[in-house]
């Protein structure tokens, strides 16, 4: 499933709505559409790279969330890196 939205050149396209969410079975079906409306732009892929940068920081401040004093401590003291803290709470999640 490809979910995606347009954008057009001229602001209005009669086939398709601007700026809603369609859902397709393949990408070919995007690329055929493309194709055939030359004017319409897929505007999907910022979405995408929006959540993906999103998620990494989701991420981060969950692992963030659990370094307990113990974990700077063991950093102070040269015991461990910050590397091997981050790998440990990350298998934790």
């Amino acid at each position: 499933m490809y979910i995606c939205f347009f954008d057009s050149y001229y602001g209005y396209n009669p086939q398709v709505r601007v700026d809603r969410l369609y859902t397709f079975n393949t990408r070919e079906c995007v690329k055929y559409l493309l194709e055939v409306n030359r004017d319409l732009l897929d505007k999907s892929i910022w979405i995408r790279i929006f959540i993906s940068k999103v998620k990494k920081y989701l991420r981060v401040l969950r692992i963030l969330k659990k370094i307990l004093p113990k974990h700077i401590r063991s950093i102070e003291n040269g015991e461990t890196h910050w590397n091997t803290i981050f790998h440990i709470l990350d298998k934790s999640i």
